[in-house]
């Protein structure tokens, strides 16, 4: 698993997040990983009832110039063994105030939608996907299910520096991040790649950092490549990218909330599960969500004996 940190005004045990305060570096790295290196956890499972049938959106627009994608699909329980009913034939279309992007399902994969190539946000513009020509419930009836989101502006990733770390009880690599904040108060996930290979390749393994409060990270916001494990321990020549994708608070909730409901939980004993938050309406027919995010990306090859 990829950690990821950097300094905050709370610890989020879920998000991997810590704040040390007045500490030398070396000494935070090690009390950080040590902590979450030695955690442990053991999955439950509770009997649960079966609902009615919603439709499940999940896409996203970036910054990227790109074919951008939208899949839909109806519905599980939660335990359910079935496969996903993915949905043909919607009409898909993603808007700003200027232009209407039509997105096409992608042949042999069912319910997945894609714009064309050239695609691409632009931050501060706010994009409604909208998807019609469903009968989720079945009843003859075409629906219609819309869902808003903005694009924030990004973190200016300058440059990352891998170093090795080692304790008595872990060995890896942190990487470190260098860059400037925006004015604005924006929260980022981060991905990771080796090779060009995603590393962070589950929602519950991508860190989500919330906003930082400093003009310029100099280092302090870091993950770490854990040598213990054979896809994040690093060879000679080795390329590290980390891409910043700068978020909402609107989508920095609905990650949130999906940790809290599927990750660990802390304490053991927490309340009831309750319906994850969504930005697809109506809200009571649907789930998921639609993103938009600015990325910024940087790499760095690693030299075994510099």
């Amino acid at each position: 698993m990829v950690f990821a940190f950097c300094f905050l005004p709370k610890y989020d045990p879920k998000r991997k997040i810590l704040i040390l305060m007045g500490m030398k570096k070396v000494l935070k790295y090690s009390l950080i990983i040590v902590m979450l290196t030695s955690a442990c956890r053991e999955d439950i499972d509770l009997p649960l009832d079966t609902t009615y049938q919603r439709i499940v959106i999940e896409g996203s627009i970036s910054t990227d110039t790109t074919s951008h994608t939208v899949m839909i699909s109806k519905s599980t329980d939660a335990y359910g063994r079935q496969e996903i009913e993915y949905i043909s034939n919607a009409l898909v279309t993603i808007s700003d105030s200027i232009n209407t992007y039509y997105l096409s399902e992608i042949p042999g994969k069912k319910g997945h939608y894609q714009t064309e190539p050239d695609v691409f946000g632009v931050v501060g513009r706010t994009y409604t996907l909208t998807v019609e020509q469903v009968d989720i419930d079945g009843d003859g009836v075409f629906e219609k299910y819309t869902a808003t989101t903005r694009i924030v502006p990004p973190f200016r990733l300058d440059y990352i520096r891998i170093i090795p770390f080692n304790t008595s009880r872990t060995k890896g690599h942190l990487v470190l991040i260098y860059g400037k904040v925006p004015s604005d108060r924006t929260h980022y996930m981060i991905r990771v790649y080796k090779n060009q290979s995603l590393l962070t390749d589950s929602i519950h393994e991508v860190p989500v950092i919330n906003n930082v409060d400093t003009t310029y990270v100099y280092g302090d916001m870091f993950c770490f490549l854990n040598d213990n494990r054979a896809d994040e321990k690093l060879s000679d020549n080795d390329t590290i990218t980390i891409e910043m994708l700068a978020i909402d608070e609107n989508y920095r909730n609905f990650l949130s909330a999906l940790d809290d409901e599927y990750g660990t939980r802390s304490p053991l004993f927490s309340g009831p599960s309750a319906n994850l938050p969504t930005n697809i309406m109506p809200s009571d027919k649907a789930v998921g969500y639609f993103a938009g995010y600015a990325i910024s990306r940087s790499s760095a090859i690693y030299k075994k004996n510099r």
